[in-house]
């Protein structure tokens, strides 16, 4: 997404808030005279856990990897490596979805609360948002492939890490989002190998093996399903190239 249409989304946020005159920062130390940039009312409930960011299409989980039940007070934020992350997003099924992933960097900066900070988020939307450590992004550093972006909702700041650090982790789906919609890098259920289906046990490890560094035979032994239709490793890593983050 070019930056100017970036901007225009974040203002076309930024007035839907500020029509709201009568609306409270949802923050827990909020900002006098600063309107909300992400208002209750421009989202979704779906009363299962998840979210839809109608300004942007969104869907998101309510809950930070390692927190559940009402008002995410069940558990503790799961501390994961970049990779980890992408791992457990492959492999979450909540609301019925199995194509949840990390979001990219201007995905996740889309749910900032720019009214205060401790958290910089909608509580009511985003309960007991985790401050105490930056969130990943699917976004690889350019230049630096074994870093990665970061957002931390303490206020709302941007920033790097190394891909091994543990991170905590909001997973997100494109859900109504357009098409292309914040350069979306698709990481959930992708069907690799071409065969019609996306499975753990062929196209979750083709994945996997990628995102380590492992290239041609190393790649592909033992992972391509039957009536697959990318059956060579040329052919495997050229699709996964056009929908991972960048290695």
């Amino acid at each position: 997404m070019a930056p100017r249409t970036f901007r225009m989304i974040v203002l076309v946020a930024y007035l839907a808030a500020a029509a709201r005159a009568d609306a409270a920062c949802t923050a827990a130390a909020p900002m006098a005279n600063v309107p909300e940039s992400t208002p209750t009312s421009a989202f979704v409930d779906h009363g299962n856990g998840t979210v839809t960011h109608t300004l942007t299409g969104l869907m998101w989980k309510r809950c930070a990897e390692g927190r559940s039940g009402d008002g995410c007070l069940m558990g503790a934020p799961a501390l994961l490596s970049w990779t980890d992350a992408h791992l457990v997003a492959l492999n979450d099924t909540s609301g019925g979805h199995t194509d949840w992933r990390v979001p990219n960097f201007k995905e996740l900066a889309s749910i900032v609360e720019t009214c205060g900070h401790n958290p910089a988020s909608n509580m009511a939307i985003f309960p007991t948002t985790v401050v105490t450590s930056a969130h990943w992004t699917s976004t690889t550093v350019r230049g630096s492939p074994s870093s990665a972006y970061t957002v931390s909702f303490l206020r709302g700041i941007t920033n790097t890490a190394g891909k091994t650090a543990p991170l905590a982790v909001r997973l997100v789906r494109s859900g109504n989002a357009p098409s292309g919609g914040f350069d979306s890098r698709h990481i959930g259920a992708i069907d690799v190998d071409g065969d019609g289906k996306a499975d753990p046990l062929t196209d979750g490890v083709l994945i996997v093996r990628y995102l380590f560094g492992l290239r041609g035979t190393a790649l592909i032994d033992h992972a391509v399903a039957a009536g697959a239709q990318r059956t060579t490793a040329e052919q495997i890593e050229s699709f996964l190239r056009s929908v991972l983050p960048s290695q």
